[in-house]
């Protein structure tokens, strides 16, 4: 019985914390490009020299 108790009480916890995560997620989505945009453009770095010697060769 003490177990089926916790539960409606865990899930009472986990309801707002759904809600903050999926604000968190909204957040995250739009923020994203401000936030990874240095490490998207650190982590593909290689990829334009590449395109621009593949020019200049061609």
């Amino acid at each position: 019985m003490n177990r089926i108790s916790f539960k409606p009480k865990s899930l009472i916890i986990d309801q707002p914390f759904s809600t903050f995560f999926r604000i968190f997620l909204l957040f995250t989505l739009h923020l994203s490009p401000y936030l990874f945009y240095e490490n998207v453009q650190d982590h593909f770095e290689f990829y334009p020299s590449i395109e621009f010697s593949i020019e200049e060769v061609s």
